[in-house]
C-alpha cells in the first residue's frame, strides 16, 4: 500500500519496500524496473480518472466512499459538493459505507440528503489482506443501495 499524503488516499502498488533500520527501502534495487512499474502505474491511474470524471455526465451514477473511525465527515461532505457541481442536472447518489460498530445494521441504506445515502458493512478489509472483504454485507448495503436510487 502507499499513501498519497496530499489527498490522504491508500492505494495498491507493485512497487514493493520493506523497513530496513527505521527506514523504507526498495525490494527491488532494480531502478529501471521500478521505473517502469511505475510508468505503468501512473498511466492506469491516469485512465481511472478520465473514466471517472467521464461518470459526472452518465445519469443515475451510484459513488461509494468509505469513511473509516478517523475518518471526517467534512471529507465526504466536501466530495458531495464536488460531484454535485461536477455533475450539473445530471442524477447521482453518493453512498458512504463505514464498518458497523455493532450497533448499526450491516446492508441497511438510509437517504440522509438529496443525493447521500450511508449504510455500514459487517467491516473493512486490513489493508495488507484486501481480498478478505464482507462479501454479504457488500452485497446486501450495494443491492439495497441501487434499489433506492434507482427507484427515484
Amino acid at each position: 500500500m502507499v499513501k498519497d499524503t496530499r489527498y490522504n488516499i491508500d492505494y495498491h502498488t507493485n512497487v514493493k519496500t520493506e523497513r530496513r533500520d527505521g527506514l523504507w527501502c526498495f525490494v527491488d534495487d532494480d531502478a529501471a524496473r521500478r521505473e517502469r512499474i511505475l510508468v505503468a502505474e501512473r498511466t492506469l491511474i491516469s485512465n481511472y480518472v478520465a473514466k471517472f470524471r467521464g461518470r459526472f455526465n452518465e445519469p443515475h451514477t451510484l459513488y461509494v466512499i468509505t469513511r473509516h473511525p478517523s475518518g471526517s465527515p467534512k471529507v465526504t461532505q466536501a466530495i458531495l459538493t464536488a460531484i454535485e457541481a461536477r455533475s450539473g442536472d445530471t442524477p447521482f447518489s453518493l453512498l458512504e459505507v463505514r464498518a458497523s460498530a455493532g450497533e448499526e445494521p450491516v446492508g441497511e441504506v438510509e437517504k440522509v440528503g438529496e443525493h447521500f445515502y450511508t449504510g455500514c458493512v459487517g467491516f473493512f478489509s486490513p489493508p495488507h489482506r484486501a481480498n478478505e472483504i464482507d462479501v454479504d454485507g457488500w452485497t446486501r448495503l450495494l443491492g439495497r443501495a441501487l434499489e433506492m436510487t434507482l427507484a427515484e
